[in-house]
């Protein structure tokens, strides 16, 4: 409770990657720990902001690479919902830059991370064939 002063064996100062890493091995060590951190979800800049979700976004990034270097060997992956993912980066803090939208054969949308990387998500989707048969249609003058 706050203001309430307490007893404690060890009080760790700052919730970031040390901190946090210190109160742990304290209490793993069989101490009584006080965590004190001014954020209400401690952890630091490293857990919220740099470090893990850069980490995490560079797992992914790999996972991407791996699925696109599998078309070499004829498997292929699609987005379940180009709109659901739209609406799934907004939730997250991402941007949608391009909204999801009816292509020949796919429906796409082009979103962009809290830091501003951006990715295509394409759904494909057979119903807008008409659409692409409309295009060549233009293209060559019929």
């Amino acid at each position: 409770m706050p203001g309430t002063p307490q007893a404690t064996q060890l009080a760790v100062i700052g919730g970031g990657p040390g901190g946090y890493a210190a109160a742990f091995l304290a209490a793993d060590l069989g101490m009584q720990v006080t965590l004190i951190d001014q954020e209400a979800h401690p952890g630091g800049v490293c857990l919220y902001y740099g470090c893990i979700p850069s980490k995490a976004l560079l797992h992914v990034a790999k996972v991407l690479e791996d699925a696109r270097q599998a078309a070499h060997w004829g498997v292929t992956f699609a987005v379940d919902d180009a709109d659901a993912i739209a609406n799934k980066a907004a939730e997250l803090g991402g941007n949608v830059v391009v909204p999801p939208f009816d292509a020949p054969w796919v429906r796409t949308t082009v979103i962009a991370d809290p830091q501003g990387a951006t990715f295509t998500a394409s759904k494909f989707v057979p119903e807008n064939k008409s659409l692409a048969e409309k295009a060549d249609a233009a293209i060559s003058g019929s």
